[in-house]
C-alpha cells in the first residue's frame, strides 16, 4: 500500500476500456473514494499532504475520464469525519482530532479541485450529512451514534 492505490481510478479506467471508452450521457456516475486512502495512509505513516494530493488527484482524474468519455452527470462525494469513526476513536482523542483535521483538509482540497475542473460536478456533502446524523441520532432511529455496529 502506498499513499493511495488508485483503486477507484483503476475501476473507472477498466469500465471505460470495457465500454469502448464511452460513457452513457444519460447515466449517473458516482465516485466516492478517499476515506480508505486517508485511514490506511495515516496509519501506515504517510504524510497527510501526500495522501490528500494523490487521492484527490485520482478522483478528479477519474471524473475527467468519465466526462471526456461522454458522461454528463458525475457525482463526487466527499469523505465523512474519519475522526468520529469507532476504529479511529479507539486510538484516543488526539488521534481522533488529527483524523478530523485531515478529513476536513481532504474535503477542502477535493472541493477546490472539482470547482476548477471545467465542468459541473454534483457534490453531496457526506461530511456534513453524517455529522448531522451523529449529532441527532434519534431523528434517524438510532439511540447513539458513537459505537460499533459489528465487532
Amino acid at each position: 500500500f502506498g499513499p493511495t492505490d488508485g483503486g477507484q481510478l483503476a475501476q473507472v479506467q477498466s469500465f471505460l476500456a470495457g465500454n469502448a471508452n464511452s460513457a452513457n450521457p444519460h447515466g449517473l456516475y458516482s465516485l466516492w473514494a478517499g476515506a480508505n486512502d486517508v485511514k490506511n495512509g495515516l496509519l501506515g505513516g504517510f504524510s497527510a499532504a501526500s495522501i490528500i494530493n494523490n487521492a484527490t488527484t485520482n478522483i478528479t482524474t477519474a471524473a475527467n475520464l468519465l466526462h471526456y468519455a461522454g458522461a454528463k452527470y458525475i457525482m463526487v462525494l466527499n469523505i465523512p469525519d474519519l475522526g468520529a469513526t469507532p476504529i479511529v476513536r479507539a486510538f484516543g482523542p488526539n488521534v481522533s482530532r488529527a483524523f478530523t483535521a485531515v478529513s476536513i483538509a481532504y474535503d477542502q482540497t477535493l472541493n477546490t479541485k472539482l470547482n476548477n475542473i471545467g465542468f459541473d460536478v454534483i457534490q453531496p456533502d457526506t461530511f456534513g450529512a453524517l455529522a448531522y446524523i451523529q449529532k441527532y441520532p434519534q431523528l434517524f432511529g438510532f439511540s447513539s451514534s458513537f459505537g460499533s455496529v459489528c465487532d
